[in-house]
């Protein structure tokens, strides 16, 4: 039997996408109309975080690689403090 190349799933996240991209271009606008020619230094700085944080994740992933990611990688650090730190910045990355 052949599988579907896109299903269900698919589809749903291809609509969200689609309204993440839309929600880009309103805030595009909305910062073009507040900061006018120098918006673009936003996203250069933005790109370059990203780019910095996905170095950062690519390292842990390289230095611990039996880990399951960056959540698996904390345990190592053996306090729970540096590891609600971490989870914290977690946070912060997915959510910038």
């Amino acid at each position: 039997m052949k599988q579907k190349a896109f299903g269900l799933w698919s589809a749903a996240l291809l609509g969200i996408g689609s309204m993440v991209g839309a929600g880009i271009f309103v805030l595009l606008g909305e910062a073009g109309a507040i900061a006018g020619n120098l918006v673009w230094i936003s996203f250069v700085l933005g790109g370059f975080i990203a780019i910095l944080a996905g170095y950062s994740l690519a390292k842990l992933a390289i230095t611990y690689p039996s880990r399951g990611g960056m959540v698996g990688s904390s345990w190592i650090a053996k306090s729970e403090n540096i590891i609600v730190i971490i989870k914290l910045s977690i946070i912060i990355i997915f959510t910038s």
